[in-house]
């Protein structure tokens, strides 16, 4: 009943233009990389010097504006580059009052810091006896000659499964920590995607296949990495299988597919609604896929928030999500939109009754699918 008050309030708010309180923050930490990956040019900018530290993180998330985030997505550049790292999401678990989830996607390269820091944020909320769960994935793209061309490094792949071994004993002791694989699908690895999932869900279940996107976010408007027409047969045949084997992922794989064969998106967005982007300086967007600051780090979040510029952001920004693939707030869509995540599994019981039983074994355990459910 949660759920579908919360759906129905959701579609009443799309339909006037209006946002919510966020939910979802997707908060990049830093621009600073030691990657160069081929699909992104951040690593390829001048150095940021005038980022937000814990202290100004502090003031500026106590804000009312963040009063409803549940869940909280670090990104980058390289999030664990940042030196305070530990003491930016420490001051997160003490301000954000609803905060039920943080995740993190590193490349791995900084295997001891990313550890270390882990290890003391775990036992920070363990300290406040707070009920918050902590996900890394790991970006692995293949194996290490392709991982390594891919993420412009020759060390790239050793520190990558280094890391994500240190990771997975930690996961090993400590019921509110998970890890996994992000492998990011683009024309260097896409004729060897089967392979890939074979040796990776051998070393997690908590695996995420995203195809490489243009974004301003990414800087990577001029880069040459996107999967070839010729080449999308390949792709959309690896999503159908993946439909099959990851029944609780299987909605958007669909979605992929379909955004593939038409190239536009059918399903919902919440970003400027329910979810919203902050930067390594402190400014606001509505999501990922623009560059359209809704405010800066000295106003008001929620002023701007409401106020008719972004109104009207809301009114045409289905212009941008037509053109865009991304699932960065996949977990808002299936417990906001739940009509249309429950229609596609009323209309798919095989797959429907696959994902019914992972719920129902992640729940006895308190698992990240019981916290999407009962949060």
């Amino acid at each position: 009943m949660s759920i579908l008050k919360n759906a129905i309030e959701t579609r009443k708010i799309l339909r006037t233009n209006q946002g919510l309180y966020p939910t979802f923050i997707i908060y990049e930490i830093t621009k600073n990389c030691n990657s160069r990956c081929v699909m992104c040019n951040i690593w390829n900018k001048e150095k940021t010097t005038d980022e937000l530290n814990y202290i100004d993180i502090k003031k500026i998330f106590s804000q009312i504006f963040f009063k409803e985030v549940k869940y909280l997505n670090l990104s980058g550049g390289e999030p664990f580059i940042k030196k305070d790292f530990y003491e930016i999401v420490k001051e997160f678990i003490i301000t954000l009052d609803k905060l039920n989830m943080i995740s993190v996607a590193t490349n791995g390269f900084l295997t001891n810091k990313i550890k270390n820091d882990i290890t003391e944020i775990l036992k920070f909320i363990k300290e406040q006896k707070k009920n918050i769960k902590f996900s890394v994935t790991v970006s692995i793209d293949g194996p290490s000659d392709i991982h390594n061309k891919i993420r412009g490094v020759k060390t790239a792949y050793d520190a990558a499964i280094s890391t994500f071994n240190e990771l997975k004993k930690l996961s090993e002791q400590a019921d509110n920590f998970t890890v996994g694989i992000e492998t990011v699908i683009c024309k260097y690895n896409i004729d060897n995607i089967e392979e890939i999932y074979k040796v990776h869900k051998k070393l997690t279940s908590h695996l995420n296949f995203v195809p490489a996107i243009y974004s301003s976010f990414f800087e990577n408007q001029d880069l040459d990495f996107a999967i070839g027409k010729e080449d999308l047969p390949k792709l959309i045949k690896f999503y159908k299988h993946l439909i099959k084997e990851t029944p609780h992922l299987a909605y958007f794989y669909e979605n992929a597919i379909f955004f593939l064969t038409r190239y536009y998106r059918n399903f919902p967005c919440l970003g400027g609604v329910l979810t919203a982007k902050i930067d390594s300086q402190g400014n606001l967007f509505p999501c990922l896929m623009t560059k359209n600051i809704i405010a800066t780090k000295n106003e008001d979040y929620s002023e701007k928030w409401f106020g008719e510029k972004m109104n009207q952001f809301r009114n045409k920004k289905g212009d941008i999500c037509k053109k865009c693939l991304s699932n960065c707030d996949m977990i808002n869509n299936y417990y906001y939109e739940f009509f249309d995540v429950s229609r596609y599994y009323a209309t798919h019981p095989i797959i429907s009754l696959k994902f019914l039983k992972i719920i129902l074994k992640d729940f006895l355990k308190g698992g990240y699918y019981a916290l999407m459910i009962s949060k």
